[in-house]
């Protein structure tokens, strides 16, 4: 059986999250007015959140007809070099490494 619906994953568990958030709200105390508004909230924070995690990456297209785009799917060797690709060829460096701190407490 095919699952059909209309909403989202993300918004399934952002409704129980705020179902969670409202009681937890009532328990602590506050005004139903503010405690609905909290959990409105914080339901609608986790459905995004939720989708975000969720979400699925968009491939990238295989060509592009911007300059930009071509070049990049060139081989490294015909396309024009970039500024720091020219300085990595000129100076032997592909990294600037940063000193090791000493650590005042001891050995590590």
């Amino acid at each position: 059986m095919a699952k059909s619906s209309r909403f989202s994953g993300g918004f399934a568990v952002g409704l129980k999250w705020s179902l969670f958030f409202l009681l937890c709200f009532f328990i602590l105390g506050y005004s139903a007015v503010f405690s609905v508004l909290l959990a409105s909230m914080g339901g609608f924070a986790t459905s995004l959140i939720t989708d975000w995690w969720n979400a699925k990456a968009d491939p990238q297209p295989a060509t592009t007809s911007d300059a930009a785009g071509n070049q990049a799917n060139q081989p490294k060797a015909e396309r024009v070099l970039t500024r720091a690709e020219k300085w990595q060829r000129a100076t032997g460096t592909h990294r600037r490494r940063l000193p090791r701190l000493k650590w005042p407490f001891g050995k590590r």
